[in-house]
């Protein structure tokens, strides 16, 4: 039963934001129960007296920071473990690494940073060719943001 006693959080625990998780405690035991984003059903009633929809969304973001940052630990834990860092290794290794950064597709998001931080450099904000800049925001590829960024 979600109540003010029993309730510890909830979050969304897929990306429609149809499921959500809600961790309640049952004595010294803390459970998993599992409901749809029905503003109809009971339980989502009785959540929503507890915490509102705006903070089961924060809550979500938050979970999803903290996991992806335990993630990365974990990977840079198992690099650093096998001697997979950036210091270990020799100049030639970098620059295959950037040549094929620059030459596979990469995924939206990583081009969105990339661009992100182009647009970061003091001479891209001091840039007054709108031609340019959109070219860079259209790019498709790193490769094509370099292109247009070199035009500077």
């Amino acid at each position: 039963m979600i109540n003010e006693k029993s309730f510890v959080s909830a979050r969304y625990i897929d990306n429609e934001k149809e499921n959500i998780e809600i961790l309640l405690k049952d004595g010294d035991i803390i459970r998993p129960h599992i409901i749809e984003h029905d503003e109809d059903s009971t339980d989502f009633k009785a959540l929503t007296k507890l915490i509102t929809v705006d903070e089961l969304h924060e809550k979500t973001i938050n979970h999803n920071k903290e996991e992806r940052k335990a993630f990365e630990d974990m990977v840079k834990g198992i690099a650093e473990a096998e001697g997979l860092t950036l210091k270990n290794l020799k100049q030639d290794e970098i620059f295959d690494i950037v040549i094929d950064t620059i030459i596979e597709e990469t995924n939206p998001e990583d081009l969105f940073k990339f661009k992100l931080k182009i647009f970061d450099i003091q001479s891209v904000k001091e840039c007054k060719s709108r031609e340019i800049k959109a070219e860079i925001r259209k790019a498709k590829t790193i490769a094509e943001v370099i292109s247009a960024y070199s035009k500077m």
